[in-house]
């Protein structure tokens, strides 16, 4: 038996409040999309030319089909993370090259300065790995986004950094 939820939901618009009274998240997410990219095109080419969305989650391609560079906000965190989904039926290759990566763990996070969270996620196709911050989202006060924003760019200028020799070396086996 379904749930409430899992019934109405879809029927349902989440409203958050903003300085206007209420706003459905998604608008929220898209202006705080369009502002971050902005702002990161100033500083780095890696998501020129992609739009806004209000999805959680925005998104480029790593220079290999199925590996992608994504920014993720929630409610109060965010995370930058390279996302590997090389799409149905590839749970086995997903994996593979997660472990290839993960080989190489101490070299990535050296080069980060930070430890990163290793996901393969078994129960799922797809793998990540990714850099969270609990200092702020989407539903933090819009005066705060700049700096949320821009702890977001570091991240994923230096989360390309630390991959970009490892991806490169995956180009040459593919």
């Amino acid at each position: 038996m379904k749930t409430f939820y899992e019934v109405f939901s879809k029927h349902c618009r989440v409203m958050v409040p903003s300085e206007n009274g209420f706003e459905p998240r998604q608008s929220i997410r898209k202006r705080f999309w369009l502002t971050l990219l902005e702002r990161a095109a100033h500083r780095t080419n890696l998501h020129a030319g992609i739009s806004p969305r209000t999805e959680s989650w925005i998104g480029t391609g790593a220079g290999i089909s199925g590996l992608g560079y994504n920014y993720v906000i929630q409610k109060q965190e965010f995370r930058v993370e390279l996302y590997i989904d090389r799409g149905k039926g590839c749970k086995t290759e997903n994996q593979e090259i997660f472990g290839i990566f993960d080989a190489r763990r101490l070299e990535v996070e050296t080069a980060f300065d930070v430890t990163l969270a290793w996901e393969r996620l078994d129960t799922k196709r797809a793998s990540r790995i990714a850099y969270r911050l609990s200092n702020g989202g989407y539903r933090s006060p819009e005066e705060t986004w700049p700096e949320i924003q821009d702890a977001m760019i570091d991240a994923m200028i230096l989360l390309e950094k630390a991959l970009a020799p490892h991806i490169d070396g995956l180009k040459k086996k593919t």
